[in-house]
């Protein structure tokens, strides 16, 4: 392809043009139907060199002997072959990249690691709690069958130590220290503050009621 590119009279240099030209293309499709060959990227940046200089020579000496329309012609095509070339250079790349990287391959079904819908939607049925159900001698720290109070423990005064509200009407709880768990029952009209819970907060027979509570898990029963 590299021929001697001395410019003689009486030469046919369109015939040259064009044979140089359907090479270039030739070993173009050749690369196409075989780009996972180890150095196809050295091939087709040595091709693009060649498209490129053989471009620069139409503008800069061929022109001497090609009309003008034969010039512009020319240098179209082989604008257009670079471009060609240019594109399987990033396609060639991409496909070497996917041969270094190949995901494993599973088969999944459009079911895997979906829940069934009647799980998914479903809502939580609320537990109908037994006062007997609880054993309320559990609870270290309790309030318990009081009205019109107000009662404030700060941080560290519980010992993080679970909390009993019961049977409480018209009163204000704030704690602002961690507690382990909380069980509020059978209060009205209550301000309840209780910054933290580390496991479960359990809310049952409340009304009119403000409760503000950071709880793991919450459970309440009747809480209109």
């Amino acid at each position: 392809m590299d021929e001697d590119l001395t410019l003689v009279d009486n030469t046919n240099y369109d015939d040259i043009l064009e044979k140089k030209i359907k090479g270039i293309e030739k070993k173009c499709e050749e690369l196409k139907k075989d780009t996972c060959k180890d150095d196809v990227l050295k091939e087709i940046n040595e091709l693009i060199d060649q498209a490129i200089k053989l471009k620069e020579n139409v503008s800069n000496i061929y022109f001497q002997y090609l009309k003008t329309s034969s010039i512009i012609i020319y240098e179209k095509k082989l604008k257009d072959l670079i471009k060609d070339i240019e594109t399987l250079k990033q396609s060639s790349i991409k496909n070497k990249n996917e041969k270094a990287y190949t995901p494993n391959e599973f088969n999944y079904d459009d079911n895997f690691l979906l829940p069934d819908d009647d799980y998914l939607f479903k809502e939580k049925e609320e537990v109908q709690v037994n006062e007997n159900m609880i054993d309320l001698s559990q609870y270290k720290m309790s309030f318990q069958n009081m009205e019109n109070k107000r009662i404030i423990k700060g941080f560290g005064e519980t010992g993080c130590s679970n909390l009993l509200l019961d049977n409480l009407v018209n009163c204000e709880i704030i704690i602002l220290d961690i507690l382990s768990s909380v069980l509020i029952q059978k209060i009205k009209q209550c301000t309840i503050w209780v910054s933290a819970v580390e496991s479960s907060l359990m809310i049952y027979n409340c009304q009119d009621c403000n409760i503000l509570s950071n709880s793991k898990q919450f459970h309440k029963t009747y809480f209109p």
